[in-house]
């Protein structure tokens, strides 16, 4: 029988996300996003607080733990010195490298040089990875049924259900799915533009309301995983110009000696389409189609996703 302390810690850590989730839905709101980071901060202070305190009355749980991980919550405080001039604080260098962060096999996957996107791929995949490893991840409760699962239909769709991750096509992509789907989800809590953005140089992508249901979604996540697409665009208009310019040259030829301008491109459009049956150059714009972009981005993280796997 499963300990009932262990479900009054997921019955815990499920009221706790939810007080976060709901907290930060008042980050949007200026007159209460100072109240609102405030109380992320205490909480997120708190709950450091207490981790740390482990490293010193429990080190050996603390190491046993922290191998497996890939992150350690940390505060910076001003007593905290040599910072800038001399390199990371020994309290940082302690939990970086004494405590064995990330020490464990496979614990850090990723291989070769990171960006923005990289980052974000290898934290959603290793944050996939904690929760599947989870012994309790899909406990029966029907022993207890006043208590309430934290593994609902959502982490079933992006990461219960999930095969194990290789390097084949299909557990990649199911893997990429979800990540795809965690990020849009990740952002869509805020519409403040991370600071990393600026700093890496993310381009924000404006498209006018109603024409991407993901851009409306999350403008934020839509401009970081954007430039997956832009080969494909760049591409894509350039194959269409070319019909175009073929269809034009059909056309000049089959019209007679002095046609106007507008008689050439009704011509022209009249050829471009029954021969190819595709967008003209001008009808393609400037931004995939959802379909595109989602299939473009998948296929781009599926790519990043077989660097990551041993």
């Amino acid at each position: 029988m499963i300990d009932e302390r262990s479900f009054e810690q997921y019955d815990l850590r499920g009221q706790a996300d939810k007080a976060i989730y709901d907290i930060s839905k008042f980050l949007d709101k200026p007159e209460y996003a100072d109240h609102a980071m405030e109380n992320l901060f205490n909480i997120a202070l708190l709950a450091a607080i207490r981790l740390n305190e482990v490293r010193r009355s429990n080190p050996k749980l603390a190491k046993r733990f922290a191998g497996t991980r890939t992150q350690w919550p940390y505060w910076i405080s001003p007593s905290l010195t040599g910072w800038k001039e001399y390199g990371v604080p020994p309290e940082v260098w302690e939990i970086v490298h004494n405590l064995g962060i990330g020490n464990a096999d496979g614990a850090w996957p990723i291989k070769g040089t990171e960006d923005l996107v990289g980052r974000a791929i290898k934290s959603w995949k290793s944050g996939i990875a904690e929760i599947r490893r989870d012994p309790d991840a899909d406990p029966v409760f029907s022993g207890h049924p006043e208590v309430h699962s934290p593994y609902g239909d959502y982490d079933h769709k992006h990461v219960l259900d999930l095969p194990n991750l290789g390097k084949d096509k299909p557990s990649c992509r199911a893997w990429a799915k979800a990540i795809f789907d965690l990020i849009f989800i990740q952002y869509s809590l805020s519409n403040q533009v991370p600071d990393s953005f600026n700093e890496e140089g993310v381009a924000i992508v404006e498209i006018e309301a109603g024409k991407s249901e993901y851009f409306d979604k999350s403008f934020i996540a839509y401009s970081l995983l954007r430039p997956s697409s832009d080969t494909f665009m760049e591409n894509k208009i350039a194959d269409a110009q070319t019909k175009w310019d073929e269809s034009q040259r059909i056309a000049i030829s089959s019209l007679n000696e002095s046609p106007t301008n507008e008689e050439v491109r009704a011509k022209t459009e009249e050829i471009f389409k029954r021969m190819y049956d595709s967008e003209t150059p001008e009808e393609i714009g400037d931004h995939p189609t959802d379909k595109e972009f989602r299939a473009n981005t998948v296929a781009y993280i599926m790519g990043r996703l077989k660097t990551m796997v041993y």
